[in-house]
């Protein structure tokens, strides 16, 4: 998908910053990039939320923690990836999950 202009061609992506290192150092880069209008208007609405002291869009703690728990076994696997065309409905590995579960996949 081809950014919708070229301020939306910027992304990066922030994992629990808090405190000290958020105050002397994230925020002052995030207000250089916005005002050297680099910054994505996602994150002018996240830089306003943060002044706000609005978290409704920020992953707290505890939700991070179980996600790491959850995901670190899958990811920590020795399991080859399967390739598969963009738009299609994913490899073809991905039918013998059901296999012998009397389950059909459909894909309509």
């Amino acid at each position: 998908m081809a950014p919708t202009s070229e301020r939306e061609g910027c992304l990066f992506v922030l994992l629990g910053a808090t405190g000290d290192l958020m105050r002397r150092k994230l925020l002052p880069a995030l207000f250089q990039l916005a005002e050297n209008n680099q910054l994505p208007a996602a994150y002018e609405t996240l830089l306003l939320d943060i002044l706000a002291g609005d978290q409704t869009l920020f992953v707290h703690a505890d939700e991070t923690e179980t996600s790491w728990r959850l995901y670190a076994p899958l990811l920590n696997r020795d399991a080859p990836p399967h390739p598969y065309p963009a738009g299609s409905w994913g490899p073809a590995e991905a039918d013998s999950l059901l296999a012998g579960s009397g389950t059909k996949w459909s894909n309509r």
